[in-house]
Order: structure tokens, then C-alpha cells, then sequence
């Protein structure tokens, strides 16, 4: 096991195939580096600190723990289950192979959490997550963040400020604010699409536009006034809140009209009462929406968005 410092200019650190200590700085002048570091980590469980500049960091073999610092730094933790720090800077930071938890701070960061269960926190600031393969937890926070949850069944969480949040291919919980509290903490105006497979989108408070796009998804508006968005072919999909008067369902991409609509009082939700309304197309077989608890006579043509 080695432990290496570089100096307050630019270095090249490189580690040995053991689990080594790697700092982009001279020893005992961490507040003084100002390099733009190399660190390379080789094989091993490694600790890696870059400090101060734009460094770039990679941590290879093993479970390492790497801190970027402050700087925009560019990240690839390798394979196995690492731990990322952005910390300060716009950060690019690559999770690789493993089980990865990856934390950017602030600035406005790109995260990937690439291959295995990984669970990316984007922190203060305007940042892009991306989930990739697996089961992943992705989670905005502060900051107008955009997330792409990818293969496998995802869990994205926006947080505070006007986020967009696209599920990709399995099946997906899309919160567009922080899930568990009413309406969300910030209250923000979100985008969320499902994509493939049958997903949950939840937008929490404030103006929210959730597009369940394929398989049977389930869409809970939260407060304010909601657009719900179906167009191309859409399955069966379930708004738990439409709330008349204030809610619009957008139909403006599939060139149908009030008249093309078919409406029945059926049970959707199984509570042994007819009190939804089903909603399907005479003209196409486009899909079918289902509105929990709301009645047939109190749906008129102003509650949608026709092209």
C-alpha cells in the first residue's frame, strides 16, 4: 500500500495494484494546490484526493472512494462498488461497473452511473443524471436537473426547481419533487416522461406535465394545475387525480376531437363503486385513460387540449 502526493502544480500520480492513498496535492498544503492533477489508481480499495485545479481521476480495479475537489474535474471511478464526491465545479463523473453511489455537490454536474445498482445524488445546481443499466436511484435535489433513469426499473426524484425527468426503457417512479412529502418541498413547475414499460409519474406541487408515453402507466398530478400528455399509442394508463376545471388532458398529437371520445362509468380502481371514468377513442385505437374518481357529467370539452 502507497501513499503519494503530487505537488501545487500539475502532477501525474500514478498507485501500484494494492490499495493505495493518492493526493493531488504536496503533503500538508491541501489549501494551496492549485494543479490540474492525473491520478491514477491501479488495482486495489484506494483513497484518491484531488483537491484544488481541474483533475482528472480514475480509480480502475476495486472499491474506491474518490473526492474531486474543488475545479471541474473529470471522474471515472472503474470497475466495483465506489463511492464519488464531486464536491465544488462542474464535474463529469462516470460511476463504471459495480454497485456506485455518486454525490456531485454543487456546480453543475453530468453523472453516470453506468453498469449495476447505482444510486447518483446531483446536489446544488443545474445537473444531468444518467442511470444507465440496472435498477438505479437517481436524485436531483437543487437546481433545474435533467434525468434519464435508462434500462431497468429506476427510481428519479427531481427536488427543488423545474426539472425534466424522462424513464427510458423498464418500469419507473418518476417524482418531480422529493417523494414522501405533500407536494413536494419546492413546489416546482416539472416535465416527466415515462418512456417504455409501466410507470409511476408523480409531479408534486405546482404546474406539472406527465407523459406516460408506452405501457400502462400510473400519473398522479399532485397540486396545481397538471397537463396530462397522450399522444402516439399510450395502452392503458390511470390519472389518480384529475381534478376538473383545473387539470387538461392534451390530445393536440393524435388529430382526434371532442366527438371522438367514448365515455363509461366503470370501477377502475376496484373499490366496488362505478365512480371512474373511462375514456376511449371510436375513430382509433389509440388507448384508453382512466380518471379515478371523477364523474362522466362533469368532463366537457374544455377539459381537454385538442390539435
Amino acid at each position: 500500500m502507497a501513499r503519494r502526493y503530487g505537488t501545487s502544480g500539475d502532477d501525474t500520480v500514478n498507485g501500484t495494484e494494492d490499495g493505495d492513498s493518492l493526493y493531488g496535492y504536496a503533503q500538508g498544503n491541501k489549501a494551496g494546490d492549485t494543479g490540474d492533477d492525473s491520478i491514477f489508481a491501479g488495482g486495489g480499495e484506494d483513497y484518491i484526493d484531488g483537491a484544488g485545479g481541474d483533475d482528472t481521476l480514475k480509480g480502475d480495479e476495486g472499491e474506491d472512494t474518490i473526492y474531486a475537489g474543488a475545479g471541474d474535474d473529470s471522474v471515472d471511478a472503474g470497475k466495483d462498488n465506489d463511492i464519488v464526491y464531486g464536491q465544488g465545479g462542474d464535474d463529469s463523473v462516470r460511476g463504471g461497473e459495480g454497485e456506485d453511489t455518486i454525490l456531485g455537490a454543487g456546480g453543475r454536474d453530468s453523472l453516470y452511473g453506468d453498469d449495476g445498482l447505482d444510486s447518483v445524488f446531483g446536489g446544488k445546481g443545474d445537473d444531468s443524471l444518467y442511470g444507465g443499466a440496472a435498477e438505479d436511484g437517481l436524485f436531483g435535489d437543487d437546481g433545474r436537473d435533467l434525468i434519464y433513469g435508462g434500462d431497468g426499473d429506476d427510481t428519479g426524484e427531481g427536488g427543488e426547481g423545474r426539472d425534466t425527468l424522462y424513464g427510458q426503457a423498464g418500469n419507473d417512479f418518476l417524482a418531480g419533487d422529493d417523494a414522501g412529502v405533500a407536494n413536494g418541498p419546492g413546489d416546482s413547475e416539472d416535465r416527466l416522461l415515462g418512456g417504455e414499460g409501466s410507470d409511476t409519474l408523480d409531479g408534486g406541487g405546482a404546474r406539472d406535465r406527465l407523459d406516460g408515453e408506452e405501457g400502462q402507466d400510473f400519473l398522479i398530478g399532485g397540486g396545481g394545475s397538471d397537463l396530462f400528455i397522450f399522444q402516439g399509442s399510450w395502452d392503458f394508463d390511470t390519472v389518480v387525480d384529475f381534478e376538473n376545471g383545473q387539470d387538461l388532458i392534451d390530445l393536440r398529437q393524435t388529430n382526434l376531437s371532442f366527438g371522438d371520445l367514448d365515455f363509461e362509468m366503470v370501477d377502475a380502481d376496484s373499490d366496488d363503486q362505478n365512480d371512474d371514468l373511462l375514456i376511449t377513442t371510436t375513430n382509433d385505437d389509440l388507448g384508453t385513460i382512466a380518471l379515478l374518481n371523477t364523474s362522466q357529467n362533469a368532463i366537457t370539452a374544455n377539459d381537454f387540449l385538442f390539435g
